[in-house]
């Protein structure tokens, strides 16, 4: 009768091992328990565990079905030898003493496991998927390159122009080492620029030095215009003379 509650204890104990298994979740997806990740591999480690102490509980109940057939053949009057009897309740002993020990201790690694999980950190992987065929990509992917070109042009443009400043300061001081020390046109930009700034007659010269800028430009733009056209007359008065001389010759072609 005690080896019929100790095995009943037993199967009550692997039956609470089994539905804290059965709660867990199966391989291949992300557990939580209790806001912390178990891996699947600790699951199916805990399963074959489980399988083993339930293969050695089988074990013990054919043991305990031998020494139970053995009091039924003694109840019934049938001979049975003493040493047989004892040999296999001592064998049944050993089996059960051995078997209950390893519960134990599997039970034991599972809670131990079980509150280790609990105290390690949550580990969480995030992955995010960047969609070229998507509105928000592409509006700013075309921001993004929009922007680019119109910082390359501004930086093209103010290049242009500070290179434009330098020279023009150094034609100036070019003209200074070249005119005489009183010339009264240096010494009129040197008063109204430096000394005594006059924005009026800065203006003044600003308008003059632009018409003149403007006359060289349209002068330089005149002479190319100029030669270009006469290059073009030069051209065609040679075309010219070649057909009259066809004209003339009309065998020689």
């Amino acid at each position: 009768m005690k080896q019929e509650n100790y095995l009943e204890g037993i199967y009550g104990c692997l039956e609470r091992i089994e539905k804290k298994v059965e709660a867990l979740p199966v391989e291949g997806t992300s557990p939580i328990v209790e806001n912390r990740t178990i891996s699947p591999e600790g699951i199916a480690e805990l399963k074959i565990r489980l399988e083993r102490q339930q293969s050695a509980v089988e074990k013990i109940g054919s043991e305990i079905a031998t020494v139970h057939s053995h009091i039924v053949r003694l109840s019934e009057g049938r001979p049975l030898s003493a040493e047989t009897f004892a040999g296999e309740m001592e064998r049944t002993r050993d089996c059960l003493r051995q078997d209950s020990q390893a519960i134990w201790e599997a039970m034991k690694r599972l809670d131990e496991k079980m509150v280790r999980q609990r105290k390690e950190p949550e580990r969480r992987l995030v992955t995010y998927r960047l969609e070229s065929a998507s509105k928000a990509v592409v509006t700013t992917a075309s921001a993004l390159f929009l922007a680019l070109i119109i910082s390359v042009w501004t930086n093209c443009n103010q290049f242009r122009k500070n290179r434009l400043l330098k020279d023009a300061d150094l034609k100036y001081r070019a003209i200074r080492i070249c005119l005489p020390g009183d010339d009264p046109d240096i010494a009129f930009l040197e008063k109204h620029f430096t000394i005594e700034r006059d924005e009026e007659k800065i203006r003044r010269v600003e308008k003059l030095v632009t018409a003149f800028e403007d006359s060289v430009r349209n002068r330089i733009r005149n002479h190319e215009m100029a030669a270009y056209k006469d290059s073009l007359a030069h051209r065609l008065f040679r075309e010219a003379q070649e057909i009259r001389k066809q004209l003339d010759n009309p065998n020689l072609k």
